[in-house]
């Protein structure tokens, strides 16, 4: 992950292996997202109350883990009932 050193505009960028479990997960989160309304609705608002309290970014790193480790069986139960796939080559 790498995090910009410009304090006027914050971007994390995540790199992935190709073809590894976190490449995997991260493809399959944001297709989810894309395709599930409420989902993403209620992940929106979920980040949205956590940014209302939370001011380290630490400390909100942490506090998403519990949601990201429920949402990982929703998303694969997604993608089993969608038929969705990683992209090939």
């Amino acid at each position: 992950m790498h995090g910009n050193a410009d304090p006027g505009r914050v971007v994390h960028i995540h790199v992935r292996e190709h073809g590894s479990e976190g490449w995997v997960w991260s493809l399959r989160f944001r297709d989810w997202m894309r395709a599930d309304d409420e989902a993403r609705e209620r992940y929106a608002q979920f980040k949205r109350d956590l940014a209302s309290r939370v001011t380290r970014t630490t400390d909100y790193a942490a506090a998403k883990e519990p949601w990201f480790r429920r949402a990982h069986t929703d998303a694969v139960s997604w993608d089993s009932r969608s038929g969705w796939s990683p992209p090939s080559g």
